[in-house]
């Protein structure tokens, strides 16, 4: 268990680095600026992470467990209703105030893209892994229904960060006639 001082200079360290990779963009975050923004000494921030990229991946880890944590509570809850709107309609609150509590790491991670890292492939596996719970109807679902509701959730997700809310029922029941058409 890590200590208190240690977990408030990660805090300040993690809430230093999306700030500036907000403003600016990853590449020209260096581990000066996030030690100089966490009012931390650059020793400091080694004394915790090796550079920014293992702290990137730091976040991204902690971020999917907690996000994990939270699809994982709520499953239970929304297994009840029976058809895929009316699960929808459930998920999307809860995990609209989760991302929203998490918005600024949330627009920092997903833009930034290094060697194998990528928070979209992350998110898309955790969505993977539960969508086959969640959506299937007792037979699972083809590859090609995992794909779509991925990307539906994906493109939810991307709705809330651009725009700060959720899509209105309005909006999910004007899509939902939208791909009707596309299919017939």
């Amino acid at each position: 268990m890590t200590d208190l001082r240690t977990q408030r200079t990660q805090k300040a360290i993690a809430d230093a680095f999306v700030k500036l990779v907000n403003q600016t963009s990853f590449r020209e975050v260096t581990v000066s600026m996030i030690a100089q923004e966490a009012m931390i000494n650059r020793q400091t921030f080694y004394r915790h992470y090796e550079d920014k990229y293992q702290l990137t991946r730091a976040l991204l880890s902690d971020f999917i467990a907690d996000y994990q944590a939270e699809i994982n509570r709520i499953i239970p809850m929304i297994k009840d209703n029976n058809n895929f709107r009316s699960r929808l309609l459930h998920l999307q609150p809860i995990i609209g105030n989760f991302l929203l509590s998490h918005i600024e790491l949330v627009k920092a991670l997903r833009g930034i893209k290094f060697d194998d890292f990528n928070y979209e492939t992350e998110v898309t596996r955790l969505y993977r892994e539960v969508i086959q719970e969640l959506f299937n109807h007792g037979a699972p679902l083809t590859a090609f229904q995992e794909k779509v509701v991925t990307n539906v959730l994906l493109t939810v997700i991307d709705y809330l960060i651009d725009n700060h809310e959720l899509p209105s029922e309005t909006d999910i029941e004007g899509m939902k006639t939208i791909i009707l058409n596309v299919f017939n």
